[in-house]
């Protein structure tokens, strides 16, 4: 029997790195400065959606319902409530970001809008 080498087509998937910041897409994995990024994948989601438009300022009822993968759901207190989710979920990635580089800044707030990567 011979040795076959096995593809590990992992190896091969696109890679998006701009600057400091590597996502595999298709694992669902973030590199910063060299560091991985321990995401949930619905973080993973969010950061992949801020990096993709930055610059651009994104709704948080956009990134929410990216976060949920449903649209339109309404969750917390009253139709708004969801911003205090999101709000939470965005600390959170910050705070992943920072137990790499504590002087990670690259998500800026847009209150009462949402947010966006710089």
């Amino acid at each position: 029997m011979k040795d076959t080498a096995v593809k590990r087509d992992w190896l091969f998937l696109p890679v998006h790195k701009i600057d400091d910041l590597v996502l595999r897409k298709a694992t669902k994995r973030a590199y910063w400065k060299g560091g991985k990024v321990n995401l949930t994948v619905r973080q993973f989601d969010l950061v992949d959606l801020l990096f993709s438009h930055r610059g651009t300022d994104i709704s948080s009822r956009k990134l929410y319902d990216t976060f949920r993968g449903r649209p339109g759901l309404l969750a917390g207190n009253g139709p708004e409530g969801y911003r205090v989710n999101l709000r939470v979920v965005i600390m959170h990635i910050r705070k992943t970001f920072k137990a790499i580089d504590p002087a990670f800044d690259e998500i800026e707030t847009f209150a009462g809008f949402g947010y966006r990567w710089k």
